[in-house]
């Protein structure tokens, strides 16, 4: 089952189209960063499921020197210019379900971020990232943390959000369990990430409300840096879980 539809992304990627934001990837523009150094490969082939607006393939392209794909069923304008602002080029995008269809190619490293936890059969999402591995490849799942004191928070301030999200998602033993079951010869990252963290998905959340949880976040990141506690994973308060596991 499907907790969010086209019609909820087409509208979010239009807003976010026309906010006309730079989408200019640096380091910090993905959150597991570190992580992910320690983890894969250089060079190969990727691909993204999910992939507007396109600064992950772009991230990868730039920093692990991956040839670059995506898949996704909307979005496709905003992840071209994406793409195209921060200099990527002989890219492939698969405008496509991805529960319905799937590319004819394999790749060395599949991932998704914010994805998967928009479904209840965690089982078969998983199942097709697995299918468009080459052998000897690598699954990345991220996803957020709405678990723990994090639920408590969109409770109150993002209520609409826990709607369209599967919480079971955000356990890393499940999502753990479901990669060995398909075959995961080795995990080599499970679990939570980062000290604590705060965005809203509301976009009809009032602008002065925006505006103080951003300033929560970026004053906690910057407190949390000087301190050099911005990396202490944690179940109540961490902003994400990332499992990577290697076939």
């Amino acid at each position: 089952m499907r907790l969010t539809d086209r019609r909820f992304w087409e509208h979010h990627w239009r807003v976010r189209a026309a906010a006309r934001a730079s989408e200019t990837v640096r380091l910090r523009s993905m959150p597991f960063h570190d992580l992910l150094v320690r983890t894969l490969p250089r060079g190969g082939s990727f691909l993204e499921v999910g992939c507007a607006p396109g600064r992950n393939m772009a991230y990868f392209h730039r920093y692990f020197g991956y040839r670059v794909a995506g898949v996704d069923y909307v979005g496709e304008d905003i992840t071209r210019r994406t793409l195209e602002e921060n200099g990527v080029a002989g890219y492939r995008l698969y405008r496509m379900d991805f529960l319905e269809e799937l590319p004819a190619e394999r790749f060395d490293v599949v991932a998704s971020f914010g994805f998967v936890e928009h479904f209840t059969e965690l089982d078969e999402v998983l199942e097709r990232h697995v299918r468009l591995l080459n052998p000897g490849g690598t699954v990345v799942i991220g996803t957020p943390h709405y678990r723990g004191g994090q639920y408590l928070i969109r409770l109150a301030l993002d209520r609409d959000s826990l709607k369209r999200h599967n919480l079971q998602a955000m356990k890393g033993r499940v999502i753990r369990g479901i990669l060995t079951r398909l075959g995961a010869r080795e995990i080599l990252y499970c679990g939570h990430y980062r000290t604590f963290g705060i965005w809203l998905d509301r976009e009809d959340a009032p602008r002065a409300l925006v505006r103080a949880v951003g300033l929560l976040d970026a004053g906690f990141q910057r407190l949390a840096r000087g301190l050099r506690a911005d990396n202490i994973p944690n179940r109540l308060f961490s902003p994400y879980v990332v499992t990577i596991a290697r076939f």
